[in-house]
């Protein structure tokens, strides 16, 4: 067996590996420092959570007029395992007297204890018995890449729903989500590249309050003037535009002045 560490692409995160070969298949033990924290921050929360509304049922147990009848505090323990989905790591107990609950204990078993050791890893199973275990990792990691980038196609840029019914709009549709998508995945390397690593969602919602704005103002001889303007864009905005260079207003101010009861076009057709 064989231990290695690598640093990944982001020059931050490390990730550990151990490989198993067999005559046929090799196994490949991966450890992520950064997969371990953000799943124990996920799970954590989801056990916050489901205690407090076990507790919160406890404590209705001994007030009045709350629900007590057995099979219904039965089933809503049932209704907040499907809803966290960590039920089975708690070993709950439920007490009653006459068909009513009077009490509720629950507390961690030894699946939780397993599940928190499992957290960060995962095993890659392959049949290419002539690569290493870097190799391994990489190969997976580009696939783990590809079926980001489907995702981000199929949500992000709109490939789906396609409302079109022939084939020439929906080819024509399904082309313009991929050249969007290679327009993305360009800004996106060229800003792990400079040091930022968010996502598109992320970098969507930081752009999102630099806008274009229209002041419109009557004026006493019946003319209406339209003045165009960019918004202030933030400290982080800025730290986007400029690691990708490009200009922090790219419209100017536009002052467009018209006749009141004529119909105007856009400033900025």
């Amino acid at each position: 067996m064989d231990d290695e560490k690598i640093m990944l692409s982001d020059g931050k995160t490390t990730l550990g590996m151990k490989l198993v070969r067999t005559k046929e298949e090799a196994f490949l033990l991966c450890h992520s420092e950064a997969k371990e924290a953000k799943e124990k921050s996920i799970l954590s929360l989801k056990e916050q959570r489901f205690e407090q509304a076990l507790s919160a049922i406890k404590e209705g147990l001994g007030k009045p007029k709350r629900q007590k009848k057995y099979d219904t505090v039965i089933e809503r323990i049932g209704r907040l395992k499907e809803r966290y989905k960590v039920g089975n790591l708690y070993t709950i107990k439920v007490e009653q007297t006459e068909g009513k609950a009077t009490d509720i204990h629950f507390d961690k078993n030894a699946q939780a204890q397993a599940k928190e050791e499992a957290i960060g890893t995962y095993v890659v199973r392959t049949n290419r018995l002539d690569l290493g275990g870097e190799e391994i990792s990489k190969l997976h990691r580009s696939l783990s890449t590809v079926g980001e980038s489907f995702e981000t196609m199929k949500g992000n840029l709109g490939l789906r729903p396609n409302f079109h019914h022939t084939d020439t709009p929906t080819i024509a549709h399904v082309h313009v989500t991929v050249l969007a998508y290679h327009m993305l995945a360009g800004i996106l390397k060229k800003l792990r590249t400079a040091g930022i690593h968010y996502n598109w969602n992320t970098i969507r919602n930081i752009l999102a309050t630099h806008i274009r704005v229209t002041t419109t103002l009557n004026t006493k001889d019946g003319h209406v003037i339209d003045i165009r303007t960019c918004t202030t864009p933030t400290e982080k905005q800025h730290m986007i535009y400029n690691k990708l260079h490009i200009k922090h207003t790219p419209l100017g101010r536009k002052y467009v002045k018209s006749p009141m009861n004529t119909q105007r076009c856009s400033a900025e057709k």
